[in-house]
């Protein structure tokens, strides 16, 4: 599936499954575009995107090289190829104590750019205030109807550089989604590292909640 035609993209949380996640994929206007899913009782992720235009045919499959989340790198790839086309590296110090980062690699294992929370210091606020005795729980409640933004930035790890992509995560009592906004990548940019960083970060989020 060629993603560059669909600048928005909606990855949509389907609730009440008993086992596993399923998130569904739809542009603005509705389309139901594909579907991810993530297996239950895996020790792995084992997380898989099929078309719903070409019904069951895969598109990408994200997984795992180790069995625990911290700092854990995963490896994506692309429709039923064998080998990797690139990997996503989570950070696991500043991911759960300052704010989420992910180094992005190539199929080589060299950093060709990152995923990273856009706000600092709400990032901090959401982990620490938190934890705070009898406040904490409505602390967490009231930011969990504050989007969360992260930017994909690829090439040098600059804080000043604009984001080539964007993933919002939206939260409310009866939907949880994330938008991908790819409408201000440059030219030559892969966009299937917008719609694996989201559909990664859905499950993991999924999964957690």
């Amino acid at each position: 599936m060629n993603f560059s035609q669909y600048p928005h993209l909606q990855f949509r949380r389907k609730f009440w499954k008993l086992f596993g996640a399923e998130i569904r994929i739809f542009t603005p206007a509705e389309e139901h575009l594909a579907t991810i899913h993530q297996k239950a009782f895996k020790l792995k992720e084992d997380i898989r995107l099929t078309s719903e235009l070409v019904p069951g045919a895969p598109l990408l499959a994200i997984r795992s090289r180790q069995v625990i989340d911290f700092g854990a790198t995963y490896d994506i790839f692309l429709a039923e190829s064998p080998t990797p086309s690139f990997s996503l590296q989570r950070k696991g110090l500043q991911s759960n104590f300052v704010r989420d980062y992910w180094k992005v690699l190539d199929a080589n294992g060299t950093q060709v750019g990152s995923i990273r929370e856009t706000s600092g210091s709400l990032a901090v606020m959401r982990r620490w205030l938190g934890i705070i005795p009898f406040v904490g729980p409505i602390i967490d409640l009231v930011f969990a109807f504050i989007p969360q933004t992260y930017g994909i930035y690829m090439g040098e790890d600059n804080l000043d550089t604009p984001a080539d992509a964007i993933i919002t995560h939206r939260k409310n009592p009866v939907l949880v989604r994330m938008d991908l906004d790819i409408s201000a990548a440059p030219s030559g940019y892969d966009y299937n590292l917008g719609v694996a960083a989201t559909a990664l970060l859905s499950v993991i989020d999924a999964v957690k909640n």
